[in-house]
């Protein structure tokens, strides 16, 4: 109960930063021509391809079985590896330094969370946190760096 505490104490600390990022990066409609994502996702997708990759693949919008992110144009997966093969070795580190990228630059582009290796990033509440076990390597983002933005 105490490390509960903790983070509610720390959230409504944040709250006023958190409050101002949400006015900062108001919500965007998916537009016409841009395969269902948002202007900001494409400019995070186009970003991210051309400072870290080549991906294997990268799959944003999702019109059926995800009606968060990816169903609302607002999420890419930059997949390190196919067929859902955990990633190792050179993937890894694609995967690895992907991430590192997205949090670096997360201000200037407007991302509000990314999920890699079972664990969450999330910029309203800094650090990583561990998710629960979601059954196998895709579900469970090994394969995969989740990025969303606001």
């Amino acid at each position: 109960m105490t490390e509960l505490n903790k983070e509610i104490k720390d959230l409504r600390r944040r709250k006023s930063q958190i409050q101002s990022l949400v006015k900062k990066y108001k919500p965007e409609s998916p537009s016409v021509g841009m395969g269902g994502v948002t202007p900001r996702m494409l400019k995070v997708k186009n970003t991210i391809d051309l400072e870290m990759g080549p991906f294997p693949t990268i799959g944003c919008f999702r019109s059926t079985g995800d009606p968060q992110d990816h169903g609302s144009g607002r999420a890419c997966d930059f997949m390190v590896t196919t067929g859902g093969v955990m990633a190792s070795g050179s993937a890894q580190s694609l995967g690895d330094r992907t991430a590192a990228y997205a949090i670096a630059h997360a201000s200037a582009l407007g991302i509000k969370y990314i999920i890699w290796r079972q664990r969450i990033y999330d910029l309203r509440s800094p650090g990583w946190r561990s998710m629960e076990n979601r059954g196998g390597v895709t579900a469970n983002h090994y394969d995969h760096v989740h990025i969303s933005v606001f």
